[in-house]
């Protein structure tokens, strides 16, 4: 398999938070990740809406594996809500689609080769799926320490269910329930939003077929992260527990007539990704300075009308972070692309692969 090989060429995101204020330097711009929460653009961030806000988006989202020359593209409509210091989220694959370039299409591989079954879709035996409905995702991630608390960073514990709500007949999905689990730490350090996460994927097997569980990772940066335009770099990847796809050979036929193999090499690659994200000013002072995010629910309110010179500031000292913040307006679309071509003549972020 070749890591997590996910691209985005842009993605549009809505939300509402409670009735607006004047902007503050308590908050700073942040975005959803493909999965739905809080976070950088993959990489998650440890901080959570606040309590009664929520926020949506849609991505488009591609994913490259060595086995087959296998390209996945998704499109993943999310949303989250926050409850105190949890945040609800999930992202649903509306449109999922499978592209495997090998002839034939199944065959034996080695290490290196490119024959073989996919980790994540391993049932897959045409060119071309079409389009057809992907999995659902669903998690909880619970703040368990944050900046908005003059704490020196934010600690967080992520849970997600993948429910296999993909069409299994074109190989789509395994049909299996999947599990992930991961601990996220991040922080504003110096005008630089920084996260770190690390956790377990833990996959269901399909009939009569063994695919690899293993240790997710990653990290990333975004910078200036109060700026309207924002550098994001992450890395991340997978250590997977086995080293081969197996199943009994020739138990999957592919529409050209091939049969898949016994065992096929699986690796842990690491991958690399650098973006830019635009994020709209604004457009009156009585706007929410975020739609997915906003002051420390327990930062009071400031008034509408102006405070006198005389009159102490209504934001509280220990409120210098929100619990997690973001944009500027109520309604924000965000564009996020690279300066060189990817081969299918899109427009993604450029990503630099390591293999190990």
């Amino acid at each position: 398999m070749r890591g997590v090989k996910t691209l985005v060429a842009a993605s549009l995101a809505l939300g509402v938070a409670a009735p607006g204020w004047a902007q503050s330097t308590d908050t700073r711009p942040a975005v959803t990740t493909a999965s739905g929460d809080t976070g950088l653009w993959f990489v998650p961030t440890a901080e959570v809406l606040p309590s009664g806000t929520f926020s949506a988006s849609v991505h488009r989202t591609e994913a490259d594996f060595r086995q087959g020359n296998t390209n996945v593209s998704s499109f993943p409509i999310t949303g989250a809500i926050g409850a105190g210091h949890l945040e609800l989220f999930g992202a649903l694959h509306v449109v999922t689609r499978i592209d495997r370039d090998t002839s034939p299409l199944l065959f034996a591989s080695t290490t290196g080769e490119t024959g073989g079954l996919v980790n994540d879709f391993p049932t897959v035996t045409e060119s071309f799926t079409g389009n057809h409905l992907g999995d659902l995702y669903l998690g909880a991630k619970l703040n368990l320490m944050s900046q908005a608390d003059r704490k020196p960073l934010a600690v967080a514990v992520r849970g997600t269910a993948k429910l296999p709500t993909a069409d299994t007949k074109y190989g789509i999905g395994t049909g299996q329930l999947d599990g992930f689990l991961d601990v996220i730490a991040s922080g504003l350090v110096r005008n630089v939003e920084v996260s770190a996460f690390g956790g377990g994927a833990f996959r269901g097997d399909p009939q009569d077929i063994s695919i690899s569980d293993g240790l997710r990772w990653g990290s990333g940066l975004a910078f200036p992260a109060r700026g309207a335009l924002r550098v994001t770099a992450e890395m991340f990847g997978e250590y997977l527990f086995d080293s081969a796809v197996t199943a009994p050979a020739g138990l999957l036929v592919g529409t050209d007539g091939s049969r898949s193999p016994a065992a096929s090499m699986i690796d842990n690659d690491v991958t690399s990704s650098f973006g830019v994200t635009w994020q709209s000013r604004s457009v009156s002072s009585s706007a929410p300075r975020s739609p997915i995010g906003g002051r420390s629910p327990r930062t009071p309110r400031p008034p509408s009308a102006p405070i006198p010179a005389a009159m102490p500031s209504a934001c509280s000292s220990d409120s210098a972070f929100t619990r997690a913040s973001a944009t500027t307006s109520p309604v924000r679309c965000q564009s996020r692309g690279n300066f060189l071509p990817h081969h299918r003549h899109h427009q993604y972020p450029r990503y630099h692969r390591h293999h190990r």
